[in-house]
């Protein structure tokens, strides 16, 4: 089990998708939004500025989508610092159900 320090919440996007209000590409610059939006986008700006320029760029693509999706979550699932006593840290919970 991992100890998440922060959250990007796209459940709603994943949801208005699924249900056919929202395209692709819409989803895809809502991600770029958001993942700005993170409180800790300043300390991670160089990585997560290069894939929110990526989903701002994706079309309706999915399997581009998908591509900058797993780098998303490459950089979400990073291990921080724990002590043998604490569950392991990991940099970002992302919320898609």
């Amino acid at each position: 089990m991992a100890n998440w320090i922060y959250r990007l919440d796209l459940k709603d996007l994943w949801d208005k998708h699924s249900q056919g209000n929202l395209t692709v590409e819409q989803v895809a610059k809502e991600t770029a939004k958001r993942i700005r939006a993170l409180s800790c986008y300043k300390k991670y700006e160089e990585e997560l500025e290069e894939i929110a320029i990526d989903f701002e760029y994706c079309d309706n693509d999915t399997d581009e989508f998908d591509g900058i999706l797993e780098r998303l979550y490459d950089w979400a699932d990073g291990c921080l610092p724990t002590s043998e006593r604490e569950m392991q840290k990991k940099i970002c919970w992302i919320k898609t159900f």
